[in-house]
């Protein structure tokens, strides 16, 4: 195994997901405040952790607290990201 390049590959994996969030919200930024832009990328994050994780547990057994765990670090890592994104995709000046 080389953890290296696991590490690379899930990096990316996650700036792809992160990429996928900023054009979502920049997409819906015209008419939301910095508190909505970050409950969206919050939404987006739930979606994803309830979608991939909530089927392990289901189909294969995973653990109830290792799911709970997991979905709740998931929201929390897309709500520090939504934080940084919401600050950076604001809405445009009004002309």
């Amino acid at each position: 195994m080389n953890f290296g390049k696991l590490l690379v590959i899930q990096f990316l994996i996650g700036l792809i997901a992160a990429f996928i969030a900023a054009w979502i919200l920049g997409a819906t930024v015209s008419a939301t405040t910095y508190g909505t832009r970050v409950m969206i990328v919050v939404l987006i994050g739930l979606f994803a952790e309830i979608y991939i994780d909530l089927p392990y547990w289901n189909w294969y057994g995973f653990p109830m607290n290792y799911t709970i765990g997991h979905l709740l670090g998931g929201i929390l890592s897309w709500a520090v990201a939504g934080l940084a994104m919401a600050a950076i995709v604001k809405r445009p000046a009004v002309t």
